[in-house]
């Protein structure tokens, strides 16, 4: 849902996703249909993201990158507030979106971004359940989405929500994300 309603975050956490390329590549494929503006990128690096008009279109990024580095991971923690630029070859374009990136069988500690949710998805068992999503079924989640911003855009601006029962991080990630 956050991804939906970027504008009333302070922060937008990345989604970072470990195990089976297989399984994955799967989810990605399914986020397709929930996401505002899916952005499916099998090659994720500073000049792909400097040619994508972020700033203008405010997509979220399904990247698969299992070799991410360490500078790839900075941009991309950083694009997690408002405020940040990125060089795109002639000037700067503000680098604020949604991000959901598969790193590979195992991350690395060091490249797990702060403020991120980070899942593990299971193996063969979990790819042969369901079929992907059709165009058609991708269409229809798209069009309820949208209304469903349009409707309560007023209402989640003027939101007061409060988590318990979740780690002090958690919280503070969960109550900002609805508001």
């Amino acid at each position: 849902m956050a991804t939906w309603f970027p504008d009333f975050l302070p922060f937008i956490p990345s989604v970072l996703i470990t195990g089976p390329a297989a399984a994955a590549d799967r989810l990605l494929r399914t986020l397709v249909a929930v996401c505002r503006r899916p952005v499916l990128l099998g090659d994720a690096s500073p000049a792909v993201l400097s040619a994508i008009p972020l700033g203008e279109l405010s997509p979220t990024l399904l990247m698969r990158e299992p070799q991410l580095s360490r500078r790839m991971a900075a941009l991309l923690n950083a694009s997690s507030q408002p405020g940040y630029l990125v060089h795109s070859g002639k000037d700067f374009q503000q680098f604020h979106c949604a991000k959901c990136v598969y790193m590979g069988e195992h991350a690395k500690d060091q490249l797990l971004m702060p403020n991120s949710i980070h899942i593990h998805v299971g193996g063969r068992s979990w790819i042969s359940l369901q079929p992907l999503p059709t165009d058609d079924v991708v269409q229809d989640f798209q069009m309820r989405l949208l209304l469903y911003r349009i409707i309560r855009h007023d209402d989640v601006a003027a939101s007061e929500f409060r988590v318990a029962g979740f780690r002090p991080e958690t919280r503070a990630m969960a109550e900002v994300q609805v508001r």
